[in-house]
């Protein structure tokens, strides 16, 4: 219990350190985004991100909280491998520590891609969950549960073999993947990953019907207390909210640029938005093949593009556009910096453009 405490103590700081880091070190960071960004717009759109700190590890603490609190409930009940303890412990640090170092990177305008340290954190886990699969002793929170497994202990047994021999390729295959561009990257990552579900759990059920053949499959092997209603309902309201949740942030969203004789401004459901004067633009460049580029912080969904993204021609530019619309106008700013917007369609992208550059027009028309 007294080690349990430590190590429950030491990974719930480096949960923190990025919050921590944050908090002692804001002026530096503003100091240093300064002279690493090009105008002070940006270097203040980067420090948007580097606050998030004070929040997002504390979401993360949370979890942590949960995930012990009913892993050592269920160990209690049912002895479970201290290395696979080990590694709920390690879990959150992990990705806290993860997500501030990128942050941290993006706000000092360093050349990294977060996708390929995306895709070694992954590859990593993945190998890390395929060596511990093994280890598991049936339970109800950590491993492949499946109704073949809970009700037989070789099926289990079996199952979590063949099923860490799959995670180990799935990790191998991620850490390949950092080669690849990120929208290839996530894409094998996610079949390769929906994969090893799928034959994991065909496995399961394939060694479950050949023992039944032979008259070995037993329910009694491995008896597991059924779950009380109550809990049903409560794991059945936190999935359902989880599940809600999820679709929302996938699948809804607005992005609505508004253009008058002061300027543009762009608002967008998950991000703060921007307001560019007409001034501050240089150029104003319609792209009816779109403009490509890889995500280094912001919100990203199969429905919106927002946030900041990299590529070569760009370098950093910030981004307002839909998934599913290619056209997107770019805006050149006079103080230095890009703006990638766009509309619902095709054809309100057109409507901006045309709207953008009559205002621009305009402007001129009364400058001279």
């Amino acid at each position: 219990m007294k080690r349990e405490n430590i190590r429950w103590f030491l990974t719930s700081v480096l949960i923190l350190l990025p919050t921590l880091l944050f908090l002692v070190l804001d002026g530096w960071f503003a100091d240093m985004a300064g002279n690493r960004w090009e105008s002070e717009a940006a270097a203040d759109a980067a420090l948007s991100a580097l606050r998030m700190l004070r929040f997002v590890p504390l979401f993360l603490l949370l979890m942590h909280g949960i995930c012990l609190a009913v892993t050592k409930w269920d160990n209690r009940k049912r002895g479970q491998s201290p290395k696979v303890m080990r590694l709920v412990f390690w879990i959150m640090p992990i990705l806290s520590l993860y997500c501030g170092a990128m942050t941290v990177a993006f706000v000092l305008n360093l050349p990294l891609r977060p996708s390929s340290f995306a895709g070694i954190l992954m590859g990593l886990l993945m190998l890390l969950i395929g060596n511990y699969l093994p280890k598991c002793t049936p339970n109800r929170t950590i491993g492949i549960r499946l109704p073949w497994t809970m009700q037989n202990a070789e099926n289990w047994q079996k199952t979590h073999r063949f099923g860490g021999k799959v995670f180990v390729a799935v990790g191998i295959l991620s850490l390949l993947g950092v080669f690849f561009p990120e929208s290839i990257f996530v894409g094998l990552f996610a079949v390769s990953l929906l994969g090893a579900v799928l034959a994991t759990t065909l496995y399961s059920y394939g060694y479950a019907r050949k023992q039944r053949r032979e008259g070995t499959f037993s329910k009694e092997i491995t008896p597991i207390k059924p779950l009380n209603k109550r809990t049903k309902v409560w794991t059945a309201c936190l999935i359902s909210v989880v599940l809600i949740a999820c679709f929302i942030l996938c699948f809804t969203g607005e992005i609505i640029c508004r253009i008058d004789a002061n300027g543009v401004s762009v608002e967008a459901t998950y991000d703060r938005g921007l307001t560019i004067a007409l001034d501050d633009i240089d150029t104003i460049v319609y792209r009816a093949d779109g403009v490509t580029g890889e995500r280094v912080n912001g919100f990203g969904s199969p429905r919106l593009l927002l946030g900041w993204f990299s590529n070569e021609e760009f370098g950093h530019y910030r981004r307002y556009t839909y998934t599913d619309v290619t056209p997107c106008l770019v805006l050149t700013l006079k103080q230095g910096g890009i703006v990638v917007i766009g509309a619902a369609s095709e054809s309100e992208t057109e409507q901006l453009y045309q709207a953008l550059t009559e205002a621009m027009t305009a402007k001129n028309d009364i400058a001279t």
